[in-house]
């Protein structure tokens, strides 16, 4: 009920931190309002990097809600608004956010295309968490297509993600 006695920049800052932790306690509703708000503020701001992070993060809780074409134009939206600032672990974790929504969907080809990316992107930009993520998509998919290979990945997705104090993402990939 207070936010609008903070400044704008950290409005969005404190609906997207909102909003991920609404996803964390499954009330995604509550979730894709807050990152939408917060996606709105940072692109009247002209924060096209924190706006492309909240649009992937859109693309992941409209998926969970069921909206499988807003999740799809999520995740393309923020590869189109990260795609053209300076390449960094936002971009690849969009690439690999894009991943994850054809591995769910059982598309292998995009599947492994996207998080392919995802992972040349991580590995050059030094983004360890985005590598966790892409591994993951890039070993479940291969799994889900019979290359049993990909339970390599997923360990080391694992891994990384312990490593790194990345709890939802080494959880994921002993999921997976």
């Amino acid at each position: 009920p207070h936010l609008r006695r903070f400044p704008e920049e950290e409005q969005a800052d404190l609906l997207a931190v909102y909003a991920e932790e609404c996803h964390l306690v499954d009330d995604q509703t509550e979730a894709l309002h807050a990152a939408g708000r917060a996606r709105e503020i940072y692109l009247r701001l002209g924060n096209g990097l924190r706006a492309g992070e909240q649009s992937r993060f859109l693309g992941r809780v409209s998926w969970w809600l069921g909206d499988r074409d807003g999740a799809y134009a999520s995740a393309r939206e923020a590869i189109a608004t990260l795609e053209t600032l300076e390449e960094g672990p936002e971009l690849a974790m969009a690439y690999s956010g894009l991943a994850q929504l054809h591995m769910l969907a059982h598309e292998i080809g995009p599947a492994v295309e996207w998080a392919s990316r995802a992972i040349e992107t991580a590995r050059r930009v030094g983004a360890n968490e985005a590598l966790a993520h892409a591994l993951n998509n890039l070993g479940s998919a291969r799994c889900r297509a019979g290359d049993l290979e990909g339970r390599a990945l997923l360990t080391e997705s694992f891994e990384i993600a312990r490593k790194e104090g990345l709890d939802d993402d080494a959880s994921r990939a002993i999921s997976n």
